[in-house]
């Protein structure tokens, strides 16, 4: 189909695409070599002044996200692999606690075999160990803000703790003030 596309109205379907990539969707009719080629065209005819990024659902999800941690606002963003601050400190995530702001790199908009299986679990996961890091820094436990193999093992550790608290109905007797937890035996937890 790349071949037709060259010869329909290239700002026509450069509009078409870009509305469908924005809404979450490309057109069923287009392949992604379509769609690539679509954009260069536009490019070249200046239509566009840059090359689009794709827009990953880690980075729709999570970034401009307002967390609120021991009653102080941080700010997730998810930036390019390629940002000068995840290329300076050579990491996936960084924990900026004077801006409370988390920068996560959205790995998930690399398209490279040799990445993880599921990059965004991978991505979950390094969101996890910063939100620990903002967490002890809140709470004035630098000695442990600085402890990367203890925010490791607890970022690790997060979902079998979570689910555990879930089972117990201890997640029920904090979130709502409740004493009852749910019944149950401890096999079942």
């Amino acid at each position: 189909m790349t071949t037709e596309v060259s010869s329909k109205n290239p700002t026509a379907i450069y509009n078409k695409a870009r509305k469908e990539i924005e809404d979450g969707k490309i057109a069923s009719d287009y392949t992604s070599e379509d769609i690539l080629a679509i954009f260069n065209n536009a490019y070249s005819i200046g239509l566009v002044t840059q090359t689009p990024q794709p827009t990953s659902r880690f980075k729709k999800t999570f970034d401009g996200m307002k967390l609120n941690i021991c009653g102080n606002t941080w700010t997730i963003k998810v930036v390019p692999e390629d940002d000068s601050k995840m290329v300076i400190n050579k990491c996936n995530g960084l924990c900026e606690s004077w801006e409370r702001t988390i920068y996560i790199a959205d790995l998930s908009a690399v398209d490279d075999p040799k990445a993880y299986n599921n990059i965004e679990l991978f991505v979950c996961k390094v969101l996890c160990h910063e939100i620990i890091h903002a967490v002890f820094f809140e709470m004035c436990q630098v000695e442990y803000y600085n402890d990367e193999n203890l925010v490791d093992t607890l970022a690790f550790a997060l979902p079998t703790l979570c689910n555990l608290f879930v089972r117990s109905g201890l997640f029920d007797i904090f979130l709502n003030g409740g004493l009852e937890p749910k019944t149950g035996t401890s096999e079942e937890v």
